[in-house]
């Protein structure tokens, strides 16, 4: 009984790990779209096109009904990561790039 119910468990985790991955990667691709096009490299959400959105929030919220401290932690760690190469420039909210990753931490 504990067996499977590890398994469940473990396969859970895998899924959630793998979806908010492939979230980070789109939510890169999206920021990166630019510099991509520039070095005439692939990008995945220009290949999505306009479906881009949808699919990342299918995928994200996927991630966390299956295990949401997981994603949670995952996606927001990433975000702070990501900016750390524009930790002095103003964001789009208005705050500066340590601000938002002082108030997400």
């Amino acid at each position: 009984m504990w067996h499977i119910i590890s398994n469940v468990y473990l396969i859970k985790k895998i899924f959630c790990v793998f979806f908010t991955g492939f979230v980070i990667k789109i939510m890169d691709d999206y920021t990166d779209q630019n510099i991509d096009k520039m070095l005439e490299k692939p990008n995945i959400y220009e290949a999505m096109e306009l479906g881009g959105l949808p699919y990342v929030l299918l995928l994200l919220s996927l991630a966390f009904i299956l295990d949401p401290i997981t994603s949670l932690s995952l996606f927001l760690s990433s975000y702070v990561i990501g900016m750390m190469g524009s930790i002095n420039v103003k964001m789009p909210s208005g705050l500066y790039g340590y601000q938002e990753s002082i108030l997400i931490l």
